[in-house]
C-alpha cells in the first residue's frame, strides 16, 4: 500500500487523508485546494480523545441534531450541508 511506502518517513497518514481528499474533490470538478502539510499521526490510541460521544451525529436524525453537532464546531447550514453531501459521493458497500 501507499502508506508503507511514504509513511511516516515523507508524509503523515492525517496528510496522506487529506491531500487524497484534495485531489478527489479536484478529480470530481471541483476547485484546487491548497494541502497544508505538517500534520501528525498519535503514536496510540492513548493520544486519541477521551470520548466519541457528541463528535459525529447519529444517522436517524434530523437537522436540529447536525447543528447541535456541528454549529459548536463553528459550522453554519451551508457548510453543514456541504459535509453532508460530501457523503453522497461514490456508492454504497
Amino acid at each position: 500500500p501507499i502508506t508503507q511506502k511514504y509513511c511516516p518517513d515523507f508524509i503523515s497518514n492525517a496528510d496522506l487523508w487529506a491531500l487524497a481528499a484534495n485531489v478527489a474533490i479536484k478529480v470530481m470538478g471541483g476547485p484546487d485546494i491548497p494541502t497544508r502539510f505538517g500534520r501528525t499521526d498519535a503514536k496510540s490510541s492513548a493520544e486519541s480523545v477521551e470520548s466519541q460521544v457528541g463528535r459525529l451525529p447519529d444517522g436517524d436524525k434530523g437537522v436540529d441534531h447536525l447543528r447541535e453537532i456541528f454549529v459548536p464546531k463553528g459550522f453554519d447550514d451551508k457548510a453543514i450541508v456541504a459535509l453532508s453531501g460530501a457523503h453522497t459521493v461514490g456508492q454504497c458497500h
